[in-house]
């Protein structure tokens, strides 16, 4: 019986009926002393609420498409994958790609850096951004070696976003995020780089989907300027722009091929992890632009494809085709990309919504981003 579909569905539906029939007609039947009676029907009710659960989770993960297989849920999938651009392609400017890739000058003029409170290689520190006003964590893992005395080697940089609801910690635990960069980086295969977290869900419970928004948090300017300069002052980082980067998950993945689109000089390069194009209809995030669908646009990937001139970065788009949700508006996006835009695919047949999925193409997207960097 397939995870998804009508048969577990109706299986789940079936047994929330037969468990609340039994405990109606055994109820007044059990047998035994008082206790043995009690706990008779507390098993009872139990065995109804399990039930009430599964059909509850069945119903969710079929209409989310969160895992997709038996074997997808117990992590024992292969994820299969269709990739019409190697993962490892090479940077914008080079003979297969559109473009120039130029070192954007560091519009923040940052010469020297100051120390990164704390120690070890994952640091934590709650900061205000001086334009955005937002004041929220930021987790910056710095990459093996960096404390070597005496070093002065910068590093690039990539902005990790986690989805709604998310924290940042999820790529740091459930997507193992220290553990996969530095076996790729030992590997030879990705070059040594700081991954910053920073908090993206500043608002909670409202999504604000990474924007600026209207009468309420920056969060676009948080993650696009304030972060960036945060940053840059703390962390021996190279300068925004050719070896600046983003990635994110779901919600993530919009704000993050969004915020590269409308910050080229800021990011180089991104990557989509099922994540989606456009902004959501949903009525929870509500009206995050205040009326002015002008703003909206700005704020819509695939309208600026449209109807403005490309950037200049590179966009990797993984998503999976049992994921219906993100798979389609994907391939609505990689057919509008076009130069001086370039955009990669790792387009996976099987997987659902889940981290799972994301933690086996970690190394992949890991490498193409490497790529992307300035030699």
């Amino acid at each position: 019986m397939d995870l998804t579909g009508t048969a577990l569905l109706v299986a789940s539906g079936l047994a929330v009926v037969l468990s609340v029939a039994v405990t109606l007609a055994t109820w007044t039947r059990v047998r035994g002393a008082g206790p043995v009676r009690g706990l008779q029907r507390i098993g009872l009710l139990m065995v109804c609420q399990l039930t009430a659960v599964v059909l509850a989770a069945v119903l969710v993960n079929d209409d989310l498409a969160l895992y997709t297989s038996w074997g997808d849920l117990v992590g024992t999938d292969v994820t299969g994958a269709v990739q019409a651009d190697p993962v490892g392609a090479p940077p914008t400017g080079s003979a297969s790609g559109g473009g120039t890739a130029t070192r954007a000058a560091d519009p923040r003029g940052v010469t020297t850096t100051q120390p990164l409170p704390g120690s070890g290689r994952l640091r934590e520190e709650t900061v205000t951004g001086a334009t955005s006003r937002v004041t929220a964590r930021v987790w910056i893992l710095l990459p093996a070696g960096y404390d070597q005395a005496g070093s002065t080697r910068r590093y690039p940089v990539v902005e990790f976003l986690p989805g709604f609801p998310g924290t940042p910690t999820t790529w740091l635990r459930a997507l193992q995020l220290q553990t996969v960069m530095d076996a790729e980086v030992a590997a030879g295969r990705v070059r040594p780089f700081i991954a910053v977290l920073p908090t993206m869900n500043v608002a909670s419970p409202r999504d604000t989907e990474c924007v600026d928004v209207a009468h309420g948090p920056q969060v676009a300017t948080w993650l696009a300027t304030d972060v960036p300069a945060i940053v840059g002052h703390q962390v021996r980082a190279l300068p925004t722009g050719a070896d600046w980067s983003l990635a994110g998950y779901s919600t993530g993945g919009f704000c993050a091929v969004k915020l590269a689109m409308t910050h080229p000089a800021t990011f180089h390069s991104a990557v989509v992890l099922s994540g989606y194009f456009s902004p959501s209809s949903s009525a929870g995030l509500g009206d995050l632009f205040g009326g002015d669908q002008d703003a909206r646009r700005r704020n819509d990937p695939m309208w600026l494809l449209g109807h403005r001139p490309a950037p200049p970065i590179a966009v990797l788009a993984i998503a999976s085709d049992q994921d219906p949700s993100t798979a389609q508006p994907t391939r609505a996006f990689l057919a509008a990309v076009r130069p001086p835009m370039r955009a990669a695919q790792l387009l996976l047949t099987t997987g659902g919504h889940n981290t799972g999925v994301w933690t086996s193409v970690e190394p992949q997207l890991l490498q193409w981003l490497s790529h992307q960097w300035q030699p």
